[in-house]
């Protein structure tokens, strides 16, 4: 049973590094303030060449005749 638990937190620790990664390397303003919160400062996010690139299309998609 103990190598079965040593198992499940080497996943643990694998997966905590690849949350730790995403968020380091996603919006400077983002903040984990609870369990499963995030802020985000939308003054950020709408400057994003994604989100540009979706609210293009999504007027594309509006305005179609």
């Amino acid at each position: 049973m103990k190598v079965f638990y040593s198992i499940l937190d080497c996943f643990s620790i694998e997966t905590d590094n690849y949350i730790k990664t995403l968020v380091k390397n996603s919006y400077n303003s983002l903040r984990v303030v609870g369990r499963g919160t995030v802020r985000i400062d939308p003054k950020e996010v709408v400057k994003t060449k994604e989100f540009i690139a979706a609210k293009q299309r999504a007027a594309e998609i509006i305005n179609i005749d």
